[in-house]
């Protein structure tokens, strides 16, 4: 059993989580689940293969209320440091703040840019959609496409999350005693970085392609049996083409 320190003084009066918590533990399960969430939609919607509706802005909403949530915890939570539970809270924020707090502020930072400039876009468009004449209607509204492509391109800093299921993997590693257990843990992590790295180069086939000049040969105009607007169709058609990559 590992050993706890926690000097006395008027830093005894903050709570600090235990790391191996019930609460901590709770709070890794779901990171964990809102990282894999992010990891699998943030390419699917910069690709436009999801297209934006009103339910994706309340769950990032919710996303981005745990994600702070979770930041500021990380001040009380202890570590361990040569086997013994650190609980004073000022080394605790002077770790996290030597370590992961960069990190960690700059993707909500990337989260507030995205919302402020996404909202703003959004308003700024529905005011001027009564503007826009028939003639430059087209041009008006591809460049508007375009930009808010580029706007979502801040939501791969999302993608530096990933560090926390990689914790968590570590986590429940260090915690089996089964050599059969950590077989089956390290083929199911192989198993999802292959889906997940064959589902970005997907997206980015399928980007390509949806991207391009009118009039250009691509395989989006090249299959006949398939339209541009069955989304889920055209995405396991572009999944099929990056797994047979390999």
């Amino acid at each position: 059993m590992s050993s706890v320190s926690r000097a006395g003084g008027v830093t005894d009066c903050i709570p600090v989580i235990h790391p191996e918590s019930m609460i901590r533990m709770v709070m890794s399960l779901m990171g964990a689940a809102f990282v894999l969430y992010e990891l699998t939609m943030v390419p699917l919607q910069i690709s436009e293969i999801v297209p934006d509706a009103m339910h994706f802005v309340v769950v990032d909403a919710v996303l981005f209320a745990f994600w702070c949530f979770d930041c500021l915890s990380h001040f009380v939570t202890g570590y361990y440091d040569q086997g013994v539970v650190e609980m004073h809270p000022v080394k605790i924020a002077t770790k996290y703040l030597k370590t992961w707090f960069l990190c960690d502020a700059l993707i909500i930072l990337s989260d507030v840019v995205y919302l402020i400039i996404s909202s703003t876009a959004a308003a700024t468009n529905a005011a001027d959609s009564d503007q826009i004449s028939e003639a430059s209607g087209a041009i008006e509204v591809l460049q508007i496409s375009k930009g808010m492509r580029m706007i979502r391109l801040v939501r791969l800093c999302r993608l530096l999350r990933f560090r926390k299921v990689a914790e968590l993997v570590a986590r429940l590693v260090d915690g089996l005693h089964s050599e059969m257990g950590l077989v089956i843990v390290k083929i199911a992590c192989l198993v999802v970085c292959i889906i997940l790295m064959n589902h970005y180069i997907a997206c980015a086939w399928y980007t390509l392609a949806a991207s391009s000049e009118d009039g250009e040969d691509t395989w989006l105009n090249a299959i006949t049996h398939a339209s541009e607007d069955d989304l889920a169709h055209v995405y396991v058609l572009s999944f099929h083409w990056a797994v047979c990559q390999f």
